[in-house]
């Protein structure tokens, strides 16, 4: 009687290491990331054209122009995609850190007046590309500076859609940009 209750408190023991360590390998599984840099360079590098509309008490551009490329960044994650706590039964939410990617950018901004005799203005912007997701299906946020303002977008289906902010935070002008071919 004795070797069975052994044998028991033994199987017993291996079957609750072997669902750990399954649920383990599961979380691990369904916690990478299918994309990488590469991806996220291909979707928001290059040039991208279109036009503006103006915002709030602004004279905006005619045509705008956003040429992007990937810059080396000198940081690193400080931290990684775990859940700290699984207290689902009293209600409790513990912290964890977002499932996203991010890379930086830098570029040109180059804006015409056609309707005035400006010339283009053309202002380096400086920022990031983020994915907010495990998964990656071409979409993102851009966010940059520049001197003098911010410029905000989202890229979705091979279209880049946002806005200029002044330093003030009221729009200069929103625009629309396709990648140009």
């Amino acid at each position: 009687m004795f070797a069975w209750r052994s044998v028991f408190g033994l199987l017993a023991i291996v079957l609750a290491i072997a669902g750990c360590s399954s649920d383990a390998s599961r979380d691990e599984e369904e916690e990478s990331f299918d994309y990488g840099r590469d991806e996220m360079k291909g979707a928001i590098e290059g040039t991208w054209e279109g036009s503006a509309k103006p915002g709030a008490g602004s004279d905006a551009p005619s045509s705008v122009s956003l040429t992007l490329t990937y810059s080396a960044s000198d940081v690193g994650t400080l931290c990684n995609n775990r859940v700290l706590s699984r207290d689902s039964v009293h209600g409790v939410i513990a912290p964890r850190c977002m499932d996203m990617s991010s890379m930086n950018v830098s570029g040109t901004l180059t804006s015409l007046h056609a309707a005035t005799s400006n010339p283009a203005q053309n202002v380096a912007v400086r920022g990031s590309f983020s994915v907010m997701s495990l998964r990656f299906t071409g979409g993102g946020h851009l966010q940059a500076e520049f001197d003098g303002g911010t410029l905000g977008a989202e890229l979705s289906s091979d279209v880049l859609t946002g806005s200029v902010a002044r330093a003030d935070g009221t729009t200069s002008f929103e625009f629309e940009l396709r990648r140009k071919k």
